[in-house]
């Protein structure tokens, strides 16, 4: 039986663990909703994910007294430093098709290609936060950095900046797990990764198929 007061802990941030990657195939309209490639990249490279937001918020005022606040964000600058990536995957993330090993990168303005992005974040006594960015686009800005090898290795940790936005059929720009909620005791941080979670059809579609056994 699940603890009923599990949801009300206070559990500290230990680390975080694995990245997640899937490229969209189709992007959403106003009407529709995006279609993701069914290979999810596991990356277990990541170091550390930062998020700086634009959100802000305006306080409303009538019959001269504070009536609401409104508060808005519309996209965050996410800060992934890690080991690497795979070189399939980050052509796919850069939109660049390799021919004989080489790929070129041009000054020309382009679309990127769009993709989801999620990771996992540890806490202690084994609670998890889980994070999908559903609407995420590589920053072109390169930031590569070689250095001349030493007698003793020294660990190069690279960095990458992801720009992401709300969804143009629903505005959701994250959806957000945590094993802590009440909610949760059927539904695990594995079941929250096995497909992009981006609305709430996709939510209850992940849902079910953990309840209901395979044919």
């Amino acid at each position: 039986m699940a603890d009923p007061t599990k949801n009300e802990d206070v559990k500290l941030v230990t680390g975080v663990d694995d990245a997640f990657l899937a490229m969209k195939t189709t992007a959403e309209t106003t009407g529709s909703a995006p279609v993701y490639d069914t290979k999810i990249w596991r990356l277990p490279t990541i170091k550390k994910v930062g998020f700086k937001g634009n959100g802000k918020s305006v306080d409303v005022y009538a019959s001269s007294k504070k009536f609401t606040t409104i508060a808005q964000e519309t996209s965050v600058e996410v800060t992934v430093s890690h080991l690497g990536f795979p070189v399939e995957l980050l052509d796919l993330m850069r939109g660049e098709i390799a021919k004989n090993g080489v790929t070129f990168t041009k000054t020309v303005a382009k679309t990127l290609p769009e993709f989801a992005f999620g990771f996992i974040g540890d806490k202690a006594d084994g609670a998890k936060d889980g994070i999908w960015l559903p609407s995420v686009t590589l920053d072109p800005a390169m930031n590569d950095e070689w250095e001349t090898a030493e007698e003793e290795f020294k660990e190069v940790d690279l960095d990458m900046t992801l720009n992401a936005s709300g969804l143009r059929n629903s505005q959701v720009y994250a959806a957000r797990y945590s094993s802590l909620r009440e909610s949760a005791a059927t539904f695990s941080i594995d079941d929250f990764f096995k497909q992009v979670i981006f609305d709430d059809t996709s939510l209850d579609a992940a849902a079910s198929a953990v309840t209901t056994p395979e044919a």
